[in-house]
C-alpha cells in the first residue's frame, strides 16, 4: 500500500469522497481502513450522499442516479499508529439493505488508497502572545 503522502495524527480530520451510481435512496456510506499489521484495528469514515443535480431535476424510482458522498472521521486520541489500507466500503439504503464492497472489488486505484497515522508530537507548545481581547 502506498500512503500517497497522507499522514494524520490525533485530532486531524480525514476526508474523502465516494462516487455512487444507484437506483434507490442511499442513507449512509462507511469507508473502512484497516491497520496493515494489527488485525482488527480499523478506522471508519462516515457520511451521506448528495445527488448530482441536473438543472433542479426531480428523480423518480427506477431511474439511475449519481451521487457523491463525503465521508469524514477525526482521528481519535487512542488510534494505533501505523499504515492503514482501504478495506471495505459499506452502503446502507433507506430500506435497510447493506451493500458491502471489498477493496479488490473497487478496481482502479482503490487498492492504493491509504494513509499513515502517527503519534501526537511530544514537543511542548510555545505561547506566542498574551493579551486582552
Amino acid at each position: 500500500m502506498q500512503g500517497n503522502g497522507r499522514i494524520f495524527g490525533p485530532g486531524d480530520t480525514i476526508r474523502m469522497s465516494v462516487g455512487i451510481r444507484h437506483t434507490m435512496h442511499i442513507d449512509s456510506v462507511t469507508v473502512i481502513f484497516a491497520h496493515e499489521r494489527r488485525e482488527g484495528v480499523e478506522l471508519q469514515l462516515f457520511g451521506g450522499p448528495a445527488p448530482f443535480e441536473e438543472g433542479g431535476r426531480t428523480y423518480t424510482v427506477s431511474e439511475v442516479w449519481r451521487s457523491e458522498a463525503e465521508v469524514v472521521a477525526t482521528v481519535p486520541a487512542n488510534t494505533t499508529p501505523g499504515r492503514y489500507a482501504l478495506s471495505q466500503v459499506l452502503l446502507e439504503t433507506y430500506g435497510g439493505r447493506i451493500y458491502r464492497y471489498e477493496a479488490g472489488e473497487l478496481g482502479g486505484t482503490a487498492g492504493d488508497l491509504g494513509f499513515e497515522i502517527v503519534e501526537e508530537p511530544l514537543e511542548r507548545p510555545v505561547i506566542e502572545g498574551l493579551g486582552y481581547t
